[in-house]
């Protein structure tokens, strides 16, 4: 039993290594505004759990400064990414507001 508990054991260690490793090399790869992006974003939601959600917003506001083509941050900050354009939820909404004004747009009909 001991043999299957130690090899078990063995194996995450191998695994949890590897996955080290491995995004280790990845994150040499990113530019050092993307690195400092997800600190950002990381530090901004650990923030958040703490309970101070003004601190969480300078901080997603900050790390899109940096990079303002980070999704991680974009996706925090409210944006929604439709047909390839990262949009806010208000202008979505104001959109969809405008086309059925306009008359232009069909609703959804989940029965069909």
């Amino acid at each position: 039993m001991r043999s299957h508990v130690a090899y078990a054991y063995a194996a995450l260690v191998t695994v949890l290594l590897t996955f080290l490793s491995s995004f280790e090399a990845a994150s040499r790869h990113r530019s050092p505004e993307r690195r400092e992006g997800e600190r950002l974003v990381h530090e901004a939601l650990e923030t958040e759990v703490q309970g101070n959600p003004a601190l969480r917003d300078q901080l997603l506001e900050r790390a899109l400064d940096i990079d303002s083509q980070y999704e991680l941050a974009k996706w925090h900050t409210g944006h929604v990414k439709l047909n390839g354009k990262w949009q806010t939820l208000e202008e979505l909404v104001r959109k969809e507001s405008v086309f059925r004004q306009s008359g232009t747009c069909e609703t959804f009909d989940a029965t069909r």
